[in-house]
């Protein structure tokens, strides 16, 4: 993720890579979202997706249905503060 440009497209990295790379033998997906949460707040965001939203952008990915453009998509409209 170093060759990403911002902290989205990280946080987008890290939650694909968890989720799709199956890791640990459960909550990978829980893991996924914590990771990516954490490194965002860490770098001076909070996301504001709500539980269900969340939900539904993490099955979405580890089902292969999302790609780590549309995380940091859906992160991007899901800030405090906005970038």
């Amino acid at each position: 993720a170093g060759n990403l440009p911002n902290p989205l497209g990280k946080a987008a990295a890290y939650l694909t890579g968890i989720a799709k790379g199956h890791p640990f033998v459960e909550g990978n997906k829980r893991t996924a979202f914590a990771v990516a949460d954490i490194y965002l707040r860490l770098s001076g965001f909070r996301l504001t997706l709500s539980d269900e939203e969340a939900f539904s952008l993490v099955v979405g990915v580890a089902q292969c249905h999302q790609e780590v453009g549309d995380v940091a998509k859906a992160f991007r409209q899901h800030l405090d503060p906005p970038p």
